[in-house]
């Protein structure tokens, strides 16, 4: 499966104004081509209202797009998959919901967890965190040589998450991650549309392409 190297995660409290879907709609404009609905205490109504305007917009913009750990609301919409965590679903059983063809990601925080998760039918995992990040975690952060360990442990693409910028995503590149994934640098800012592209061009622009296929021959 050709997965894009950008993968852009919702924060509906970081959008300035609270546009959610117009900064979603920026972002497609801008390129992203996967993206996670991740709003976790949204009620299951709202949630299927928004996955399906959502829907609409990625199929315009011939994008994908996953639900964090509603595997109900992701079937019910026809949403392309959904991303899983240690809490929810257990991936083999969101597997038989949502089909084989369903994209399925996983939060992974060590080299171990995500090896489990590609075994267990992942498509992909996450991997956090990395860097330093606004949001709190419970697991000890990884640094590029954590995140450099577990790419090589997963048989499946593994993007580097937390605390993720322009300045430091090239070196999550150069520790073997598949590619990045974040979610303030883009949902935080005035302008999600200039963050977001900025991103895709850095992560998927020809020039970063070209590279990332020559280093991968080393």
């Amino acid at each position: 499966m050709d997965l894009p190297r950008f993968y852009l995660i919702t924060d509906r409290k970081l959008v300035p104004g609270g546009d959610l879907l117009a900064s979603i709609e920026a972002s497609f404009q801008a390129g992203v081509r996967l993206l996670q609905i991740r709003e976790k205490e949204m009620p299951g109504g709202p949630l299927y209202n928004l996955a399906g305007s959502v829907k609409e917009l990625a199929k315009q913009f011939d994008a994908k797009f996953l639900i964090n750990d509603r595997v109900d609301v992701a079937a019910a919409i026809g949403a392309d998959g959904a991303h899983l965590g240690s809490r929810g679903v257990p991936l083999r059983e969101a597997r038989e919901i949502l089909g084989e063809k369903a994209l399925i990601g996983y939060s992974a925080h060590t080299a171990e967890e995500a090896k489990m998760a590609s075994l267990l039918g992942a498509n992909f995992v996450t991997m956090s965190p990395v860097f330093p990040t606004r949001k709190e975690f419970t697991a000890p952060l990884l640094g590029l040589e954590g995140l450099q360990y577990a790419c090589a442990e997963s048989d499946v693409p593994v993007y580097g998450l937390g605390g993720i910028t322009p300045e430091n995503a090239p070196a999550a590149l150069d520790a073997r991650a598949y590619g990045v994934a974040l979610v303030s640098y883009v949902f935080a800012d005035a302008d999600p549309g200039a963050r977001a592209r900025e991103m895709v061009s850095l992560v998927e622009g020809e020039e970063a392409l070209r590279w990332f296929k020559l280093d991968r021959k080393r």
